[in-house]
């Protein structure tokens, strides 16, 4: 189910200010979001990621994004939307995982620079 947070377009609008590319083992994202997270995707003002914690869409969050070159940085997101995109069952359990969309926030000239210099990167 979609959840659109805010007013902000859901993740399936075309229209979106900046490309979104996938990043492979190009990069990882820690945070307290939940103990395994991985990146879907990446723009200059959005990124959207896979976990399956359900996490509070009312607090920002602060993402460390680590490069395979060990180049890292500090970004602020607030959670722009949330989906349940499947479920994983084992023997014993099941298991959600969703799709989180966090949009930048509080960003720096330098760490607009940083994005840039990625996304540029992960488009060729």
């Amino acid at each position: 189910m979609e959840v659109s947070i805010d007013g902000f377009l859901l993740p399936e609008m075309k229209n979106r200010f900046h490309r979104r590319h996938t990043t492979g083992s190009q990069c990882r994202i820690e945070c307290a979001i939940a103990h395994e997270v991985k990146i879907k995707d990446i723009s200059m003002d959005v990124i959207c990621l896979e976990t399956s914690q359900h996490i509070d869409t009312r607090i920002p969050y602060d993402l460390k994004l680590v490069t395979k070159n060990k180049e890292e940085i500090m970004l602020k997101g607030k959670v722009v939307w949330s989906s349940l995109i499947k479920s994983i069952k084992d023997k014993e359990n099941v298991y959600p995982i969703y799709d989180i969309g966090l949009k930048f926030i509080e960003q720096n000239d330098r760490k607009k620079r940083f994005l840039e210099k990625l996304t540029k990167r992960l488009a060729h």
